[in-house]
């Protein structure tokens, strides 16, 4: 090794341990500086935190703590590597470090720099440096590197960061806000109150309706309470809340922001800025409006400016929609419930949509404003498309399956209701066939129309048994137009023999159901008479003895009800007979009084009875009750004579009434084999041996019922009737009908008229053989009634002369011993006078004539008679004078009642007296009539009329009054509803002649006139029904269509419903379809509730 490598080898080793030594000063200058910036920091930040240094004291600490920095850094970062060590530096460290080296390694450095210069000893100052080298060859040179100083500043940095970010995590509010200062030394700060509050969401913009939360947190001091003030934009005032605060927060919740607000925060010592919520709106519809144009076929005209969105309109109405908005639109459009969508022209805040209405439907109304906001949660709104319903049609009259009349006519009375218009109705009916036949009703198109049609099936050729089904058809005024239809009836053509066969039944009943009244009255009357047997020695009822005593009240409550039930089933029997002809008047006569009996048998003396009878149980009082009992007996001995006499008659009228029937019949059966004879060459073959075979079935029918009928006649008939039957058997009736009906089948037309003419002439000479007998049967009747009433009559007047006889000789007695003989003779009248009201009850059991106020009056003449006897027993022969004389005057009563029937029976056939009474009606109507015309003729000259006219107008209505009232006299006895209520005519009558009078004329008037003259001619009309011939006439007709004079309403002068005409002036009002329809049918449920109520 030379000196130079050694020299080279030392001085590298020696210079890289200097470069070590310098970068172990330098990272530990830079682990101070680390030390020295954080304990620095913290010491800052915590004086910050707590005193809020001035600005000036921020810039001097932190400008030393840069200086200090700098220091430290120049020091031991910069100065190391400016000003290194030197060499001989080192070298000595290195010989103080490891020893032993002997100062040889700085004094072969230095020798070697002076080896140059000094010539002499080179070898010397080779073999030093050699030996340095070799020397400090294999020493550990990085022990002089000193690692602790830059691991105990690295141990301190890491400490000082732990405390700072403990400090951090501790206090992070204010440590931060302190960093925030000493950022900005220069800046001065104010220092923050003990709570600090963070509030967000600060300044927000937000949709009108959707909600928003505030929430804020706090640090430092955290209180239990916050306050929340808010003021809305434009309010000067603020509106403040009370939240609690949990743990470190709170939070306050606005539902629905409509408006832009101002709101802060404060809690302890801190106060948030003001922050604002700015609400943009919604778009929302304002209004919504629409037009309607509804079809041309509905006729109306179209309605402008209907508010709402809903929409109720008949298919095809074009809508045009107009929405108004609260703000201007960017766009508008109706989305259907079946996703399709319209859009809509837009204005501002106006948009409008036109659509035509074609099926149901719901439909939403979407809006966006420019800001894209769209409106929230529209409104379904609702199409109604109205079908264009068929016509709604009913028949009023007869409503319900009929049979046919004598008269072959139904009188039809239909409405029909159309939400646009009836163009036209149709009567539709089908024979035998199912085809359709078509008569048309020509009436006046309208939304409403209410018609008559008076239907003639006489040119149908009917027979009995055959059925007609009809219905009315009526069409709308569509295009295409559809219709509605009544339910289909039935007339049905009943055979004679089926009439009588009903109403005999029905009679037979009603028979039965008066003897079962009859049987129980007896054991009611049995009862009666026990109960008021026991209530002699009783003070009070118990409660065993109320309960029988209702137990007898409801009883009789039953049987009355049960009489008034027999007397409705017997009303509409006769009704029956009546519509058929089947009887003659007479017998129709007898067979509505008898009704009426039965109707007038519950008596407003037995209901006021039957009351007091209620508060005699009740008050408990035996004396109350014993004299109700009392009262109620006597009540109901009137009711159970009442109920033997209707029996007896009913059982007469009903002999009378079979032969009624049996007449009738018997003429049918001559006209129809007539009509056979004169239609023989004219008619289809098949035709009129169905004629003929119902001929003959009908004809031994009826020999059939004259022989039953013979046998249960309870008067005698000379065996006329047998007689009529026996001649059908022979002459061969019916052998010789089928062999017309043999003829006709085989061709032979001129053999069958022969026969048939032949049998037409021996059925009339029956039919007159049995009005002959039928006349003998009533003629015998008659005689037989007369001589019974002649007997009474004349021992009426024989009591009546025996009654004056006692009068007068009581008044003639002085004592007690002239009265005493008087007395004696008193008590055989008496007797003789009880035998004769039996007679007179016999009596009146046979005929309608004697009425009840006959018995009545002779009853009042044996109390007068009792109480004379009574008086001259006790010698007071003045009073019983009196009491002769007063019963003298009702015996004289009762036989002018028992005259007057005579005359009755005598003057008539069956002392009805119908057609003068006809007349007179028909005369009172005219008169009304020509009132009527005068009194609107005086109206229409608006008060040109003098006094004289009115007065004189007021006279001829109370003229035309004082003749109802005496034609109601002669009709008290045969007062039935179908004759009309003359009553409420007469009170009319006044009130109409008190207003032309007073000359107070109005439009009321004359409506109350024709009303008036309308019930009138409804009267004669009841009374001409009940006249009229009873005679079936098979006629050539005509459909008519009703047209009656100017003064008679539509329905024949039968009082209107007041709620139909309700109904017709509501709508005229103009209201819409819709409401039309719930207005109908609104009346309609009226109408039908009125009818249950007059029904029950």
């Amino acid at each position: 090794m030379t000196s130079h490598s050694a020299h080279q080898k030392l001085t590298h080793r020696l210079t890289r341990l200097r470069t070590l030594l310098a970068a172990n000063r330098a990272l530990t200058g830079v682990g101070l500086a680390l030390v020295f910036i954080l304990s620095a920091g913290i010491a800052l930040l915590i004086l910050e935190s707590i005193f809020y240094l001035r600005p000036i004291l921020k810039i001097v600490l932190e400008s030393l703590c840069t200086l200090c920095l700098l220091y430290l850094l120049a020091r031991f970062c910069v100065i190391p590597f400016i000003r290194p060590a030197s060499l001989d530096q080192i070298a000595l460290r290195v010989e103080q470090h490891f020893g032993g080296l002997q100062q040889h390694l700085i004094n072969a450095l230095q020798l070697w720099r002076q080896r140059d210069r000094e010539k002499h000893a080179t070898a010397l100052v080779d073999a030093a440096i050699i030996q340095a080298e070799r020397a400090t060859q294999h020493l550990p040179y990085e022990r002089l590197i000193n690692r602790k100083p830059p691991i105990r500043a690295a141990t301190a940095v890491v400490v000082l960061a732990l405390v700072a970010l403990l400090l951090h995590a501790g206090w992070p509010t204010a440590l931060s806000g302190a960093a925030q200062r000493l950022a900005n030394p220069q800046t001065p700060y104010t220092r923050p109150p003990d709570t600090y509050i963070i509030l967000k969401p600060g300044n927000v913009e937000i949709i009108g309706g959707e909600p928003l939360t505030l929430t804020a947190q706090f640090a430092g001091i955290v209180p239990r309470t916050a306050r929340l003030y808010v003021r809305e934009k434009g309010v000067q005032t603020w509106a403040s809340f009370v939240l609690p605060v949990k743990q470190t927060g709170t939070s306050h919740h606005f539902p629905n922001v409509t408006r832009s607000f101002d709101y802060r925060l404060s809690a302890h010592d801190a106060q948030t800025p003001t922050y604002t919520a700015t609400v943009h709106p919604r778009p929302i519809v304002t209004r919504i409006s629409h037009r309607d144009r509804f079809p041309p076929h509905t006729a109306m005209p179209d309605r402008i400016d209907q508010q709402g969105g809903d929409v109720i309109v008949p298919i095809g109405t074009e809508i045009s929609l107009t929405i108004e908005a609260n703000k201007p639109l960017e766009s508008a459009s109706l989305v259907f419930d079946d996703a399709t969508e319209l859009p809509a022209s837009v204005s501002s805040s106006l948009a409008q949509a036109t659509l035509t209405v074609k099926k149901d439907g719901r439909y939403r109304i979407h809006l966006r404003d420019p800001y894209m906001i769209a409106n929230k949660d529209p409104v379904t709104y609702r199409i109604v498309a109205l079908p264009d319903q068929p016509p709604d049609v009913r028949l009023l009259r007869p409503g319900q399956d009929i049979d046919l009349t004598e008269s072959m006519r139904v009188s039809l009375v239909a409405e029909a209701f159309d939400d646009y218009g009836i163009s036209r109705l149709q009567l539709r009916y089908q024979k035998d066939d199912d085809k359709d036949h078509i008569l048309p009703i020509i009436t006046t198109p309208g939304r409403e129309i209410e018609t008559s049609y008076h239907w003639d099936l006489s040119n149908l050729d009917l027979l009995p048994g055959d059925q007609i089904t009809y219905r009315i058809r009526a069409y709308d005024n569509n295009p295409r137009p559809s219709y509605g239809e009544t339910a289909t009836f039935t007339i049905r053509m009943p055979s004679l023999f089926e009439i009588h066969r009903e109403a005999d039944k029905t009679q037979r009943e009603s028979i039965d159901e008066i003897e079962t009244v009859q049987q129980r009255g007896r054991e009611l009357d049995a009862r009666l008479k026990e109960l008021a047997r026991d209530m002699l020695s009783k003070d009070k009822l118990d409660w065993q003895e109320k309960r029988e005593l209702e137990k007898v009240r409801q009883t009789q409550e039953q049987l009355a009800e049960q009489i008034e039930s027999t007397a409705e089933q017997l009303e509409r029997a006769l009704d029956r007979l009546q519509e058929s002809g089947l009887l003659e008047d007479d017998t129709l006569q007898k067979l509505e009084e008898l009704q009426t009996l039965l109707s007038q048998i519950r008596t407003p003396e037995l209901e006021a009875v039957m009351k007091k009878l209620d508060e005699a149980i009740k008050s408990a009082d035996a004396n109350m009750v014993r004299e109700a009992l009392e009262q109620f007996q006597m009540e109901r001995e009137k009711f159970r004579e009442s109920i033997d006499r209707t029996l007896a008659l009913l059982r007469r009228v009903q002999q009378q009434q079979t032969l009624d029937a049996l007449n009738q019949k018997l003429e049918e059966l001559a006209h129809a084999q007539d009509q056979i004879t004169q239609n023989i060459e004219r008619e289809p073959t098949e035709d009129l041996i169905r004629r003929q075979t119902r001929i003959a079935r009908d004809t031994e029918q009826l020999r059939t019922e004259l022989q039953q009928a013979s046998q249960k006649m309870d008067s005698p008939t000379d065996g006329e009737l047998d007689q009529i039957a026996n001649a059908i058997q022979n002459k061969q009736l019916t052998p010789r009908m089928d062999q017309v009906r043999q003829d006709l089948a085989l061709g032979q037309r001129q053999s069958a008229g022969q026969n048939s003419d032949s049998l037409a002439r021996d059925l009339q000479n029956l039919s007159q053989n049995l009005a002959q007998a039928r006349q003998q049967f009533i003629q015998r009747q008659k005689e037989e009634i007369a001589r019974e009433l002649n007997r009474v009559l004349h021992d009426l007047l024989t009591l009546s002369q025996a009654q004056e006889r006692t009068a007068q000789r009581a008044n003639e007695a002085g004592s007690r011993d002239d009265t005493a003989p008087l007395a004696l003779d008193q008590a055989r009248a008496i007797t003789g006078a009880s035998r004769m009201a039996q007679r007179l009850m016999d009596a009146s059991q046979k005929t309608f004539f004697m009425p009840p106020s006959a018995q009545a009056a002779l009853g009042q003449a044996l109390n007068k008679m009792d109480g004379a006897a009574e008086q001259l027993n006790a010698g007071n022969a003045t009073q019983a004078a009196q009491l002769a004389r007063e019963a003298m005057g009702e015996i004289n009563r009762g036989a002018m009642m028992v005259q007057n029937a005579l005359g009755q029976l005598a003057s008539s056939e069956s002392g009805t007296g119908f057609e003068e009474m006809m007349a007179k009606m028909a005369q009172l109507a005219q008169q009304q009539g020509s009132l009527n015309a005068q009194t609107e003729n005086l109206f229409g000259q608006s008060g040109q009329g003098g006094q004289p006219s009115w007065q004189k107008l007021a006279a001829q209505q109370r003229a035309i009054r004082d003749a109802l009232n005496a034609l109601r006299g002669e009709l008290a006895r045969q007062q039935r509803e179908m004759l009309g209520d003359l009553g409420k005519i007469a009170s009319d009558m006044q009130e109409t002649a008190r207003e032309l009078l007073q000359r107070q004329v109005a439009p009321q008037t004359l409506m109350r006139q024709r009303q008036i003259l309308s019930r009138m001619l409804d009267a004669q009309q009841a009374m001409r029904s009940r006249g009229k011939s009873k005679k079936r006439q098979a006629r050539t007709g005509v459909n008519l269509t009703y047209r009656g004079p100017g003064t008679l309403p539509a329905d024949l002068g039968e009082a209107d419903n007041p709620l139909r005409h309700l109904m017709r002036d509501a709508l005229k009002e103009g209201y819409s379809p819709e409401y039309q329809a719930l207005i109908r049918r609104y009346f309609e449920n009226l109408i039908e509730d009125a009818k249950k109520t007059t029904d029950e």
